[in-house]
């Protein structure tokens, strides 16, 4: 949980499903409003935003696709 109230968390995304968050609740706002974004894959520049659940501290949570994880650098984080 964060230390403050924020609109909107931003999780990275990366291509074969691999996301990089660590929370059962998380896991599971993410699985289904992935289900319901068959277009989404993960990839460099994609971005999927939904509503968080009422109990959450965020408004929003915005997956920022980074492609694939084992290609991951510096420079390609710096340019997502």
């Amino acid at each position: 949980k964060p230390s403050a109230a924020a609109d909107i968390l931003v999780l990275p995304a990366f291509t074969g499903g691999k996301s990089a968050h660590a929370s059962s609740w998380f896991d599971a706002e993410v699985a289904h409003n992935l289900s319901c974004s068959p277009n989404f894959k993960g990839q460099a520049g994609e971005v999927l935003s939904f509503s968080s659940p009422k109990l959450s501290d965020y408004r929003k949570i915005v997956l920022l696709g980074l492609g694939d994880a084992d290609k991951q650098n510096k420079a390609s984080l710096r340019k997502a």
